[in-house]
């Protein structure tokens, strides 16, 4: 299980992120509903609201995008996603929050989070 530092609990609990979600090429595991999503299944959704967005309008294509965000036009969300490529593989950090929420702020957060998680997980493995 994905373990998030306090600074992504605040954001999630005060509003700020209403969901983040970390994939792999495994699939797509959101934390805070604990839903598994199959990377086809994102791709069909992004597709699926492209005609909806007010901007960033670009081709999801997990092997090259590195970071981009749009707003669903009609609502009051803003997605934003980055690519992260890790040396034993890359993710993807995707949060969906209200519109003009810090987004870059709290993408970041996410990344150091999730580093830290992978590292205590590396260090537990070694000291057992």
């Amino acid at each position: 299980m994905i373990v998030f530092d306090e600074k992504i609990q605040d954001a999630l609990d005060t509003g700020l992120a209403l969901q983040i979600v970390l994939a792999d090429s495994d699939g797509f595991v959101l934390d805070n509903g604990g839903y598994v999503f199959d990377p086809d299944q994102l791709v069909a959704l992004f597709m699926s609201t492209q005609r909806q967005m007010q901007e960033g309008a670009v081709r999801f294509d997990f092997g090259q995008i590195s970071e981009f965000s749009f707003c669903l036009t009609g609502t009051e969300l803003t997605v934003a996603c980055r690519r992260i490529f890790w040396p034993d593989g890359g993710c993807v950090v995707i949060v969906v929050l209200p519109v003009g929420g810090a987004q870059n702020i709290i993408i970041a957060d996410v990344i150091r989070a999730f580093g830290k998680y992978v590292e205590d997980q590396r260090a537990a493995l070694r000291n057992s």
